[in-house]
């Protein structure tokens, strides 16, 4: 075990990020992903924009109702638009790590197989503290930063309802569902990037860092993404939930049933009254979208 273990040819090149394929590859997939996200904001500009000069000229409060509907149909395809760039990030992130990992197998059944002398108790007992060690940090980073995120996105979304006397999520569910699809969209890019463009197995303290920055985007990307699926595809199911409350213990009972009202079968979110739109719950989805498209 006093030795490195040795990748040569092709492989040592991807895993340094220096193989001419996979470096147009990369640059390729962000190139066109960036691209795809700027055609979908320009796209929803310009649907939005018509639906917001009709608005300036309506006064019927039955009409302004139908439109706040349409506008939150329109944001509406547009979030899942970025949701399904989201996923693309992650498939493309996948299929670099798949890559990474045949590649670290490979290298560790050749070490095994050439040097199986050098892999006495001591050794094996070593190894598996250091693994032992950096898979506790590793599922800590991943499990810690995205579940701080959530409990804090939870507490200022309570809070502010509680400042404006709302008592139910309905009201909500345009900003939240726009909110977490862009924070989906930038977890998982930051994924794709850190592994695209930053070398995996450098022999450096800086490697420890970088997998533990991995795994806290991995953990935030997924996290995100599962709440923008409940707030694209299942928001009738969240509806009812009740707001107002910052304790802590409340907030931690409400992203439980929230994350597990989301998650569903059909049959039993029928027992949830679906959302009816309104002018007066549905004037929120205007003022997001101004905000942020």
């Amino acid at each position: 075990m006093d030795h490195d273990s040795v990748i040569d040819g092709w492989k040592e090149q991807w895993i340094q990020r220096t193989l001419p394929n996979f470096v147009y590859y990369a640059l390729c997939m962000t190139v066109g992903l960036s691209m795809l996200v700027g055609l979908i904001a320009i796209l929803n500009i310009r649907t939005m924009r018509p639906l917001r000069r009709e608005l300036a000229g309506m006064t019927s409060a039955s009409d302004r109702a139908g439109l706040y509907s349409r506008f939150d149909q329109c944001t509406q395809t547009a979030c899942r638009r970025h949701y399904a760039v989201a996923w693309a990030y992650v498939v493309n992130f996948m299929a670099i790590a798949t890559v990474d990992m045949y590649i670290s197998m490979t290298a560790l059944t050749k070490e095994a197989a050439e040097h199986s002398d050098s892999w006495t108790w001591e050794a094996i007992l070593l190894v598996a503290t250091i693994v032992g060690v950096s898979t506790a940090g590793f599922v800590a980073s991943f499990v810690l930063v995205p579940l701080a995120q959530m409990l804090f996105a939870t507490w200022a979304l309570n809070r502010f309802a509680q400042k404006n006397g709302s008592e139910t999520l309905s009201k909500y569910i345009p900003m939240a569902r726009i909110y977490s699809t862009h924070a989906a969209q930038l977890w998982a890019m930051a994924c794709f990037l850190i592994m695209a463009f930053w070398p995996s197995f450098d022999n450096t303290p800086v490697r420890l860092v970088r997998w533990l920055i991995l795994e806290a985007c991995v953990g935030s990307a997924c996290a995100w993404i599962d709440a923008s699926t409940a707030f694209n595809f299942y928001s009738d199911k969240l509806e009812d939930f009740e707001l107002g409350n910052t304790r802590l213990r409340n907030i931690l009972n409400m992203f439980v049933q929230t994350a597990a009202a989301a998650h569903m079968s059909e049959k039993s979110g029928d027992l949830l009254p679906r959302y009816e739109y309104a002018s007066e719950k549905s004037s929120l989805v205007v003022e997001t979208i101004e905000t942020s498209y």
